[in-house]
């Protein structure tokens, strides 16, 4: 049976960072192949904190921070392809899980890659 491999990716309330696992979905049951944490350093942490009020220039601090957290997510996504074991030539398609307390507001999506 062919695998069906699906990376994954959380952001909590917490702010840490993003967790991300490698997941092959063919099977009966899931099968977790690779997992990997990308932390979030202190300055995204507060902005993130920040944006959850209104400020100045906050459409603008939204993109800039939008891009950081993209290349966190990027980093989670490289580090569990690079991983696993034996290295996958692709994903199906990636999931998004954002939760953000202080706004109330949580989003999810599932994107091809």
């Amino acid at each position: 049976m062919a695998s069906a491999l699906y990376v994954g990716l959380m952001s909590g309330t917490s702010l840490d960072g993003v967790d991300a696992v490698l997941a092959d979905l063919s099977g009966a049951r899931p099968r977790l192949l690779a997992s990997a944490h990308v932390p979030f350093d202190q300055a995204l942490k507060s902005e993130l904190l920040a944006l959850n009020t209104s400020g100045a220039d906050e459409i603008e601090r939204a993109a800039h921070t939008g891009n950081e957290l993209a290349e966190r997510y990027a980093a989670a996504v490289a580090a569990v392809l690079a991983d696993s074991t034996p290295q996958p030539a692709s994903a199906a398609a990636m999931a998004i899980a954002i939760s953000v307390f202080m706004a109330g507001l949580s989003l999810a999506s599932i994107s091809p890659l």
